[in-house]
């Protein structure tokens, strides 16, 4: 019975892990693919016509799911290391 919490903290520190994984992912998709066109079905990451303000907001997304991949990170390790106590 001792050593549930202790697995249970494990296995959330590993979706931890793997959801910084995928969100690091979708920050390097953000941040480097980018695609402008004039048929809208083709353009990748576009929102707006200007291409600078395109780049601000794939920018903020890109820098936002980084954030949100260290704080995972850094919750999946403090889960690690309160189940090795």
């Amino acid at each position: 019975m001792d050593n549930k919490p202790e697995g249970i903290s494990v296995i959330l520190g590993f979706i931890c892990y793997i959801g910084s994984v995928i969100f690091v992912c979708l920050s390097l998709y953000k941040l480097f693919v980018y695609k402008n066109s004039e048929i809208e079905s083709l353009s990748r990451n576009a929102y707006v016509g200007g291409d600078a303000y395109n780049y601000i907001i794939n920018g903020t997304h890109g820098i936002t799911y980084a954030v949100l991949a260290v704080l995972l990170t850094l919750w999946g390790s403090a889960l690690m290391g309160s189940a090795k106590k």
